[in-house]
Formats: C-alpha cells, sequence, structure tokens
C-alpha cells in the first residue's frame, strides 16, 4: 500500500477520477453525484458510528444556563445544515450517539426549531436582548459552513455570534484548556458500544482531555454512566444508556448535528471494498479483477 496525504478535500476526488490515486477517502458531499458518473469510478458510502455536533462549555456563562443551551439549540436549522452542508448525506442526529451503536434510544422526540419558543428561553435565562459570543473551528471547510449558517440563525433570536478558525493543533488545546465558548468538533464510537460513545463525552470525570469537551456535569448522569460500565447485564446497561441520553437530549450540553457516512470513490477494477464501523478500509480482502 502506498498512502498519500492530499488535505484539499475537492483534489483527492480530481485524483482518484484521472486514475492517479485507486482509493480516495473522506470524499466531499457535493463531488458524490458528479463520480457516480464517472465510468471507472465507483463511489461508497457507509454510515459511521460518529456524531457531529457544536460544543457549549458548560463552565463558561451564558452557556452554564440550561435554558440557554436549550434556547441555541431551539433556534439552530438541523435540518438546513445536514442539507445544506452535508448535502443530505448520513442522518439528521436524534440522540447524542449513532444509531449504529447498540442502545441507541430512538425514543427520544426531536429538536424542532422554534425561533419565538428560543426567545422566550432566552428572556427566562436573563438575555432578553441575546449576547455575544464566538463560535471557533478547525480548519474543516464543513464547520465552518456550519458555523455560517449557525451564525446567521442565532441572529434571529438575538445572539451576535462571532466566527474565529485556528489550525487543528491549536485549535485541540484550546479545546481540551477549556478556553472557547463555542465550537465544532464530532465523536466515533470506534467499539461500537454506548460505554465508548457517551462515557467519555459525558462523565464529569471525563472533562477536557478525557472527551468531555463541553465540561458538562450531572451526577445521576455519572451514576448512569458507571453502572453501564460495571454491569454485566445487558438489560441494566440498556437501561442506564436510554436514560443517559434522555437527560443528555434535554440539557444540551451540544447541539447534535449530523450522523455522518464516509464517503469514498475507488477504482472500479478493485473488488471486495469495505469498511470497519470506525471508517477503516478492509484492505486485507481488496483484490484486483
Amino acid at each position: 500500500l502506498t498512502w498519500r496525504t492530499i488535505p484539499e478535500i475537492a483534489s483527492r476526488s480530481i485524483e482518484v477520477e484521472a486514475g492517479t490515486v485507486d482509493v480516495a477517502i473522506d470524499i466531499q458531499a457535493s463531488e458524490l453525484a458528479r463520480l457516480e458518473k464517472v465510468e471507472k469510478v465507483t463511489t461508497f458510502k457507509e454510515e459511521l458510528s460518529s456524531i457531529n455536533f457544536i460544543c457549549l462549555n458548560n463552565l463558561i456563562a451564558p452557556f452554564d444556563n440550561v435554558k440557554v443551551r436549550q434556547a441555541i439549540n431551539m433556534a439552530i436549522d438541523v435540518d438546513a445544515i445536514c442539507n445544506v452542508v452535508y448535502q443530505g448525506t448520513g442522518a439528521v442526529a436524534r440522540a447524542p450517539m449513532s444509531k449504529s451503536v447498540w442502545a441507541y434510544n430512538d425514543n427520544l422526540p426531536p429538536h424542532e426549531r422554534n425561533v419565538e419558543k428560543a426567545k422566550e428561553l432566552l428572556a427566562e435565562a436573563g438575555y432578553p436582548d441575546g449576547f455575544t459570543c464566538t463560535m471557533t473551528c478547525d480548519q474543516n471547510q464543513q464547520r465552518l459552513d456550519t458555523a455560517e449558517m449557525v451564525q446567521m440563525q442565532l441572529a434571529e433570536i438575538g445572539i451576535t455570534m462571532k466566527i474565529a478558525s485556528m489550525e487543528r493543533g491549536t485549535f485541540i488545546d484550546n479545546v481540551i484548556s477549556g478556553n472557547l465558548e463555542m465550537f465544532g468538533l464530532g465523536w466515533t464510537a470506534d467499539t461500537g458500544d454506548p460505554d465508548y460513545a457517551l462515557f467519555a463525552s459525558f462523565h464529569s470525570s471525563m472533562h477536557g482531555e478525557g472527551g468531555n469537551m463541553s465540561f458538562y456535569t450531572n451526577p445521576e448522569v455519572d451514576r448512569l454512566l458507571d453502572l453501564g460500565r460495571s454491569s454485566t447485564d445487558p438489560e441494566v446497561r440498556k437501561d442506564a444508556y436510554y436514560k443517559v441520553q434522555e437527560i443528555v437530549w434535554n440539557e444540551v450540553p451540544c447541539v447534535f448535528l449530523q450522523c455522518p457516512e464516509d464517503l469514498y470513490a475507488y477504482n472500479s477494477n478493485l473488488k471486495n471494498f469495505a469498511t470497519n464501523a470506525d471508517g477503516s478500509i478492509k484492505f486485507a480482502q481488496l483484490s484486483w479483477n
């Protein structure tokens, strides 16, 4: 195997189309329809155990107020972001983890956009005229595009949101240090187990570097996550994780956006192309026609 690093996403599509690479990973959603028409290229989509979200730093005012977080969540048009930014790929997030993960709670009520109710919640939280904040992104174009849409949507409820961009390494350093107010990120449950999907993201012992990037704390969530991690009874575990998802869904430490698909394009002469749940390619089974 020869690996090439091609940072520019659009360039990957061009390379596989030209035949200079045999497999292109992380294809841009907007390129998918065009590549599907290229005779010598096959496209492949696979839903991941991942979720994309906007973290709200629960340690920093006003994001320490659950009504503010709920108002922000209610003002953001997640369906529009999924259609425009992600071009309809993947699935709209309907829980704090991907439905490909075991013990996914499919009984949660959808978060529907309601600008007037969002304004009411802001007023109840003590911010009737809104406030000013900053959403920070790395240089991922989809996250920057998301930030621009969120900026316009939050303006409708009186929130002035600035957008900042950082180099990836600097961005992560600031995330784990708790320096950012709002920021776009994602999480992958590599094992396919809800412990991996939820414990790091929402247990209070995991603040910052551990994976709880919103610095969210809820003693009942901690108790349930500890139970899910320690029990050997599948039903006990499932019940614990269902309840965790319900609490987190309601308290909105993050605005959950999209459960992505990995998008690939590859040489049509390759046989047996497939991926694992974490998006890694099963290279050992590939062969040539």
